[in-house]
């Protein structure tokens, strides 16, 4: 059966502002393995960028809320279009919900075409991977109040 959303959270143990770190400051995402370049702004570009300088995905942030959602879609990376004649494959959606000293992280990926099983499974554990890594970063690099 073809899905077209993926969709997993995790428990953090830090606050909202150590995991919104995590996507805002390169010395953090850095750890990660790159970096996302854009200003921050609704209607801005996005990407995430290696270490070594290659944009390996690209998109504009269409909601953006500090600490607490970043919503963007997301191009086919080697589309030569441009912004504007790009197809759009997905749009992804972080929420993050504070719960006491912890943030619960929701990742959502709704992708514009259906997934095959085997890509569905694959899209979930490359979500499980990427969650883990957010929560590993965010809780091993809080702020001290």
């Amino acid at each position: 059966m073809a899905e077209s959303v993926v969709e997993r959270s995790v428990k953090i143990n830090a606050a909202p502002a150590d995991v919104w770190r995590v996507f805002t400051d390169p010395a953090v995402s850095k750890q990660m393995g790159g970096e996302y370049v854009t200003n921050w702004q609704v209607g801005s570009s996005f990407s995430w960028q290696g270490l070594d300088g290659t944009r390996l995905t690209r998109g504009i942030i269409l909601q953006i809320e500090a600490e607490k959602l970043l919503q963007h879609n997301l191009f086919a990376v080697d589309d030569p279009g441009g912004e504007e004649g790009a197809p759009v494959i997905s749009v992804i959606t972080y929420k993050l919900h504070p719960v006491d000293t912890q943030t619960i992280l929701i990742g959502r990926e709704e992708f514009v075409l259906p997934l095959d099983e085997q890509a569905h499974a694959d899209a979930m554990e490359g979500w499980e991977i990427a969650l883990k890594s957010v929560k590993d970063l965010a809780e091993n690099n809080q702020e001290t109040q």
